[in-house]
Order: C-alpha cells, then sequence, then structure tokens
C-alpha cells in the first residue's frame, strides 16, 4: 500500500518491474478477470480488499525469488490465504495478458525483419540479414513423484530435471517465438521445429537472406523475473501458465517501460563516443 501511494517510479521498477503508469494500465485490464467479494456484516472480511494489492501481490511474487513466508509478512496475509490468492491471481494475470496488443508475440513483418537487421548489423558487420537469436532455455522443475513423469522430465546431460524450450529475440528486445514447457529429454532442435519451418514459410520470410543466429544465451528474463530461478511447480497446467506470464511480462516491460539489455546493446547506448586524440 505504501509503494501504491507514495512510491516513485524506481520504487516500482524494483518491486514490479513496471512504471507506475506502466502497472495501473494493466492493473485496469487484470479487475476485469479478478473477483473480489463485497465486504458484508456476515462472514470474515477479506485480506487484500483492492485490486492493486492483489497484482501488486503476484508481481512481486514473479519479480523476487523470497519465501512465502516473506511475501506473507509483507503482505499481511496467512499462508493459506497467500497461496489462494496467488492460485487465482495468475490465473487472472494470464488472462490479462492473452489477447493484450502490448504483451502480445508476434512475428516482426518482413520490413521490420529488414530494420533489424540493419540495427544488428551496425554493431556486427559480418552478420548480414541477422534479426534476431534464438536459443535453448532449461528451467528447473520439482522433481515428480511419478517414475514416468520424472523421467520425461530428466535432462541426462546436465543431470537434472528440467522444462526446456527455445526462444527467440529480436534485436529490439522482444520475443517474437518461443515453444516451452516441454520435456527435459528434448534436444533444442526438436523444440525449434516449429520456428525453422515459420522461417522457411515465404508468407512470414519472403527474403530467404533473412536468418537469426543461434546459441546467444542470455538471462534477460531471469534477471528480472527472479522466479524463474526457482525450481517450477510439475503440474505442466500450472508450471507453462507461470512461463507464459512471464515471457508476455517481458514483452509488456519492453513496450511500456522501454528497458531491454538486448535493445541496449543494438541500439548503441552501450558504444563510448570516439576519442578525439
Amino acid at each position: 500500500m505504501m509503494v501504491y501511494k507514495y512510491g516513485s517510479d524506481v520504487n516500482f521498477l524494483n518491486t514490479t518491474s513496471w512504471t507506475r503508469s506502466a502497472f495501473n494500465q494493466l492493473l485496469q485490464r487484470f479487475t476485469h478477470f479478478y473477483y473480489i467479494p463485497r465486504h458484508t456484516t456476515r462472514g470474515r472480511p477479506t485480506k487484500l480488499k483492492h485490486h492493486h494489492q492483489v497484482f501488486g501481490l503476484v508481481l512481486c511474487f514473479y519479480v523476487g525469488s523470497m519465501e512465502q513466508s516473506s511475501l506473507c509478512m509483507l503482505f499481511g496475509v496467512p499462508p493459506s490465504t497467500l497461496s489462494r490468492t496467488l492460485a487465482r491471481a495468475e490465473k487472472a494475470l494470464a488472462q490479462a495478458l492473452s489477447g493484450y496488443a502490448p504483451a502480445r508475440i508476434s512475428w516482426p513483418s518482413p520490413a521490420r525483419q529488414a530494420e533489424l537487421a540493419k540495427l544488428v548489423e551496425a554493431r556486427e558487420p559480418l552478420l548480414k540479414h541477422t534479426f534476431g537469436f534464438i536459443d535453448g532455455k532449461n528451467f528447473r522443475v520439482q522433481q515428480p513423484s511419478n517414475a514416468d513423469l520424472q523421467n520425461a522430465m530428466y535432462n541426462g546431460w546436465l543431470h537434472t530435471v528440467f522444462a526446456t524450450g527455445t526462444i527467440c529475440f529480436v534485436a529490439d528486445g522482444f520475443i517474437i517465438w518461443s515453444k516451452h514447457n516441454c520435456p527435459g529429454s528434448w534436444n533444442d532442435s526438436d523444440t525449434s521445429l516449429g520456428f525453422r519451418a515459420k522461417l522457411l514459410d515465404p508468407a512470414y520470410c519472403p527474403d530467404t537472406r533473412m536468418n537469426v543466429a543461434a546459441e546467444w544465451g542470455m538471462d534477460s528474463m531471469q534477471k528480472v523475473y527472479s522466479r524463474l530461478n526457482l525450481p517450477r511447480p510439475y503440474d505442466p497446467n500450472i508450471r507453462g501458465r507461470r512461463i507464459s506470464n512471464v515471457f508476455r511480462m517481458a514483452n509488456y516491460r519492453v513496450r511500456t517501460v522501454g528497458i531491454s539489455q538486448i535493445r541496449t546493446t543494438f541500439s548503441g547506448e552501450m558504444e563510448l563516443p570516439p576519442s578525439s586524440e
């Protein structure tokens, strides 16, 4: 409540990953999908009475990696209420982000592909007609009790249980394609099959020279949404919803806040001015 009433954009960035205006913009949409019952004289009142409290709770959950006991102290709710609220809020957040233009994951037009390729070429002259970067990403998963399911999620190369997939970023920092929440035993070539088909489709990529670079590992999402660094739930529906929410939140952050490690790299903001000597 104190951050919402008196916090600056810096405070909002640290706690929710967005500025106040970006927070309020999506909050208006979030209120349509999360129902808070009206308090009556009968029964116990709800602990979190306002939508901005619930919305702030789920964003703090994604941004931080603290234990749920810490969230209980921050928001003044018991553990059972916190768990129920988070479960409902994650579903409402998924509905709010789905079909919302600022959070969309969309393929760039041919003209936009050429513009992005010029950004890459300006920094790396040897990379011609390269408008993005694709890489596999593994997220740790809680080990399921079912032996067959655990075997499917087990990655023999890394010797632990993962949910795997591939993500394609473009030079302005947006995610344009992803396939995730796949069994950890799958290879990057399996999870990226749909992307390669799209890259070869003249309807999506008419210029056959256009391509993306592979195997560029970056933690642009994990640095912001630290919850990704902790093991995901082994329930595939909950895990998939959480990963999808983070991907769309990352795109929403780039569009509304304008902060992106990849965009900063290719926009030239990190380049030093030429020496006068």
